[in-house]
């Protein structure tokens, strides 16, 4: 459908075009010439349409009309309602010649945006407590459409301390650039920090794109004796995550099955056997202060909510599903 909107739209344009030519050639019909503007064939009168080296040719019965190569403006301040080819919707037009007009149809712009931007070495999940140390770091990017990039527009800014990096480089995909003089951290969990790069195309037009580092708090689990210590809790797996439904495996012998993870993330609303079944009643929760013990918690002192199952156990590969 959007092909015979355009070809309907080239249609019109064209002959609008033609019938507001003020012609730079005679008009000739099979060599000879039979007039000018006013002794161009009415739109009624039309079969075909054609362009033959570079000459508007039109046909009447077994006649051809040629219009020479000039070029016709055309004028239009009417936004259009809709996309069609490279010309976008609002689009209006004021003594635009046919090759632009052509040109504008079939050969959108091509807008250049960012594939990629990093700060190299830099993981984008980070435990609380960590840093990320201060000084001159490696800043890589990649652009598509770069022949759009305006020239020496490439900032970086880092958003969160409201502190531009630098200003005006070119695109050359790298920069060495100091974040500043103190690392950076985080110790309350699901906490970001983000940079931006920022280009301009050609159009004027600004496009950016982030890089985010995020810090949590990390999540236990693990078997053991009953009733272990928050130190030996801390000693099982670790993983730095963000909040959601997760799903842990469990090789307890004659021990009870943990979870552990910071208390602001709320209660568990199910825990599901490898089976499905519900068994959240066969587990214990406590609150207690996870406090810094380094390298198995790195963070601050934060209330985690501790699960407990009820009963020692023995089991193989199995998976406990929980649910907030």
């Amino acid at each position: 459908m959007k092909k015979i909107l355009v070809l309907l739209l080239l249609v019109m344009i064209s002959a609008t075009l033609w019938a507001q030519t003020e012609y730079k050639y005679p008009i000739y019909t099979s060599g000879l010439r039979v007039g000018e503007k006013d002794r161009w064939p009415t739109l009624s009168q039309i079969d075909s349409m054609d362009v033959v080296g570079g000459e508007f040719v039109i046909y009447v019965g077994a006649t051809e009309y040629f219009a020479g190569t000039s070029e016709a403006n055309y004028t239009n301040a009417t936004p259009m309602p809709e996309d069609v080819g490279g010309l976008e919707s609002g689009s209006t037009f004021d003594n635009v010649t046919s090759s632009e007009m052509w040109d504008a149809l079939l050969y959108p712009y091509q807008y250049p945006a960012f594939t990629s931007f990093i700060m190299s070495g830099q993981t984008t999940t980070l435990e609380c407590g960590i840093d990320i140390l201060s000084g001159v770091k490696t800043w890589t990017w990649g652009t598509s459409n770069s022949s759009n990039v305006e020239v020496n527009s490439i900032d970086i800014d880092d958003i969160t301390d409201a502190t531009n990096l630098i200003t005006g480089t070119g695109n050359d995909g790298t920069e060495d650039v100091s974040i500043g003089g103190s690392p950076i951290t985080k110790t309350t969990t699901a906490t970001e920090h983000r940079w931006r790069i920022t280009g301009e195309n050609t159009q004027t037009q600004d496009f950016t794109r982030d890089f985010v580092v995020i810090w949590y708090s990390p999540f236990y689990y693990g078997s053991g004796a009953q009733g272990l210590t928050v130190t030996q809790i801390q000693a099982l797996t670790k993983q730095v995550v963000a909040t959601g439904t997760k799903i842990y495996t469990y090789n307890p012998s004659t021990e009870v099955m943990y979870i552990a993870y910071p208390a602001s993330y709320g209660t568990l609303s199910s825990i599901l056997d490898p089976n499905q079944f519900e068994i959240i009643a066969d587990w214990t929760l406590s609150v207690v202060d996870f406090t810094p013990n380094s390298p198995d918690y790195e963070g601050v002192t934060v209330s985690y909510n501790v699960y407990e199952y009820d009963n020692p156990t023995t089991q193989t590969d199995f998976d406990v599903t929980f649910i907030f």
